[in-house]
């Protein structure tokens, strides 16, 4: 092989992983917002399902919604965890109780967007038997969550 043509190739394969790497991206993102609807909608479902029936009360039937069951503190979720250990940590700011929301949508679009890009990046530059893609993903998306719990 000549060196223009191996030049060639690896400019090729450059292209590949960068049109990988944005169209991981991307799919991240949209990923994360389907996730964040879903969400949205399956509370929503959750609460009505809950409502006791009969009484009139609009009020959920689950005094527990969003509360620890061992000490009655509520929740809040990894990506707000995340968010205020970055700013903590990192940062040395601590998190005011408006910030917290947009701080976690923060970390919960970065982490959906650097996932697909990477899965982008490394469909398009490993050899990735076409057959069985979806280990990849799982592998992805197992490190992430690990990474980001925090309990």
């Amino acid at each position: 092989m000549s060196l223009i043509r191996k030049h060639k190739t690896v400019v090729k394969d450059k292209r590949d992983i960068l049109k990988g790497l944005a169209a991981g991206t991307i799919g991240g993102l949209v990923a994360s917002w389907v996730m964040d609807e879903f969400q949205d909608v399956w509370s929503k479902a959750s609460e009505v399902i809950q409502r006791p029936q009969g009484n009139g009360s609009n009020e959920s039937s689950s005094p527990t919604q969003g509360v620890s069951p061992k000490d009655g503190e509520v929740q809040e979720p990894a990506t707000i965890k995340a968010a205020e250990a970055i700013s903590a940590h990192i940062l040395g700011h601590q998190l005011e109780a408006d910030e917290k929301k947009i701080a976690g949508n923060v970390v919960h679009y970065a982490v959906g967007s650097t996932s697909g890009a990477i899965y982008g990046a490394a469909a398009r530059s490993l050899a990735f038997r076409k057959d069985r893609p979806s280990i990849h993903s799982q592998r992805i998306f197992m490190h992430s969550h690990h990474t980001l719990c925090l309990d």
